[in-house]
């Protein structure tokens, strides 16, 4: 299978993406696939974290840690947002918006951490260490996701 396998000529004769991303509402189920695959990596987390948490940093430290797993969640919402507004592009369109949306996600991940580890409201090093795990963690999900958006061709 060639790269071209996936293109088909359109109506101007340019080549255009056969996939999902071509039918207005076909972003909803891989959406919520992306969705629920998040929760469970986050819950995996939270319950694998909690009690190392809990023995190093103290019963403080959870609150952070579930801002964390919050914030890096978010990121990971919002990194999804350039794969969304490319879905029906060309092939080479693509690639800028993969690249966008990493850029909005660390760009979200730094900002985020940032504001919340000057708020003084949660403990910095758990918030730090549990954001970075986070938004490592939840990579499976967003690749997956614009993999399924973008790249994933129709029969």
């Amino acid at each position: 299978m060639t790269g071209t396998d996936d293109l088909i000529k359109g109506e101007s004769g340019n080549a255009v993406k056969s996939d999902i991303a071509g039918q207005p509402g076909n972003a909803i189920k891989p959406y919520l696939s992306f969705l629920t695959l998040a929760a469970a990596i986050l819950t995996v987390l939270v319950v694998l974290g909690i009690l190392p948490t809990r023995r190093l940093a103290g019963e403080e430290a959870i609150v952070s840690m579930v801002a964390g797993c919050s914030f890096g969640f978010l990121a990971a919402l919002l990194g999804t947002l350039p794969v969304l507004l490319a879905r029906g592009q060309v092939a080479s369109g693509t690639v800028p918006a993969v690249m966008m949306s990493i850029l909005v996600r660390t760009s979200a991940v730094i900002i985020l951490g940032f504001a919340a580890a000057q708020s003084g409201w949660f403990e910095t090093k758990p918030l730090l260490i549990w954001l970075v795990l986070s938004h490592a963690s939840l990579q499976v999900a967003d690749i997956r996701f614009t993999k399924q958006v973008l790249y994933t061709s129709r029969s």
